[in-house]
């Protein structure tokens, strides 16, 4: 019999259960039951904590029999912060002793630092969203950074959450702007599933992953603006149900069972926490994640020679969810030639063939894109 490389395999991860709907806060407890569990560990920041408790979840593990602890996140040295000092302390607190489950609730830190708790408890994991701003309460990852929120490494546990329970009304409650995270993050794929071949997809991944990223794209940007408009008004929409579906599920069967990356958008992301260790930037507030990913797509389009129209027309698509494309609108308006430097060099480390001249020249050429951009299409202005 041949060997089979682990490069040949064709490998996909998927959550058994994702249920999205308005009001499903208050399944999470039939969830649990389901699951065998006896007493879970419900782990997330005060004001997610908030939501979910209007929105009935803890009633609802009440009403199913299931036991459980609360335990906030964010309230350690390192604050809301992904960090091991922050699963450490989670992990360790006498109230996880016992826990069969973990349920992680908020967005995409919380989340990340309850998969890493679920790991260390050798425990089940269901996550509950209460913004969709990226695709982390999908993913079978955790993105570690120091306290401080520079990178230190992807952290992979091996197995996707055992459910994801996603509520759209607690979505079309929540600020607007995090949508718009969403938003960003997903559409990152635009470079990728414009170069996938006709038939079956680079890197060893599956047709699924292929059908799933064009899907995911065509949708963000057909209904990503009537999404973002439900948002404002607190209501849920068709609109609104399939972008959070892009965003948080078809993200992640893109990403995980694609067999590529976001490649230069994330890189960029990573390079820009390397900003917090130089003076003058440690304390700056960073961008969220999807804004800063979405203007590192514009960099990888013009890194990889998209038609300026091409350009223009995907910035204008982002001023009208509410994403920046300057350097200025990412709270980065004097960022010097040694800073860009830092920022360049990460990318071209993490992204082969890529030098950091033509990073640092992509990342000031997006910038005077952006500005002329906003002359036409003001970015806009989120009510909430």
């Amino acid at each position: 019999m041949s060997r089979i490389s682990a490069a040949q395999l064709r490998r996909c991860g998927l959550v058994p259960r994702y249920i999205q709907r308005p009001g499903a806060v208050g399944y999470v407890g039939t969830v649990l039951r389901s699951l065998g569990v006896r007493r879970a560990l419900v782990v997330g920041g005060r004001t997610a904590m908030g939501v979910v408790e209007a929105h009935g979840l803890f009633k609802s593990l009440e009403a199913a029999g299931v036991g459980y602890v609360r335990q906030l996140f964010g309230v350690g040295p390192c604050g809301a912060e992904c960090c091991d000092e922050e699963v450490g302390r989670i992990s360790r607190d006498p109230g996880a002793a016992g826990c069969d489950t973990v349920v992680g609730v908020g967005g995409g830190r919380a989340i990340d630092v309850a998969k890493a708790v679920a790991h260390s408890l050798n425990a089940y994991l269901v996550t509950v969203p209460t913004v969709a701003s990226s695709t982390a309460p999908c993913t079978s990852l955790s993105v570690i950074y120091t306290c401080d929120h520079v990178l230190r490494e992807y952290r992979y546990w091996g197995r996707n959450p055992d459910a994801v329970v996603v509520d759209t009304r607690v979505i079309a409650e929540a600020p607007t702007k995090y949508l718009a995270c969403g938003i960003g993050d997903a559409v990152c794929r635009y470079t990728e599933v414009r170069e996938l071949p006709g038939s079956g997809v680079a890197g060893g991944g599956l047709e699924l992953a292929a059908a799933s990223a064009k899907l995911m794209v065509d949708t963000v940007l057909t209904y990503g603006e009537e999404a973002v408009e439900s948002v404002e008004r607190g209501e849920v929409s068709r609109a609104l149900e399939v972008v959070v579906e892009a965003v948080v599920l078809h993200s992640q069967i893109a990403s995980e069972c694609g067999g590529f990356t976001g490649a230069v958008p994330h890189a960029l992301y990573n390079g820009f926490t390397y900003l917090r260790r130089v003076p003058g930037f440690s304390s700056r507030a960073f961008p969220c994640h999807g804004e800063l990913v979405f203007f590192g797509l514009l960099v990888d389009m013009v890194l990889r020679g998209y038609p300026r129209g091409d350009v223009e027309r995907l910035a204008e698509f982002g001023h009208r969810v509410g994403l920046a494309t300057t350097l200025s609108g990412l709270g980065y308006g004097n960022l010097g030639p040694e800073e860009l430097e830092v920022v360049a060099e990460a990318v071209s480390e993490e992204v082969p063939g890529v030098s950091p001249a033509e990073v640092a020249r992509a990342v000031r050429e997006v910038s005077r894109v952006g500005a002329e951009v906003a002359a036409r299409v003001p970015p806009r202005r989120f009510r909430k």
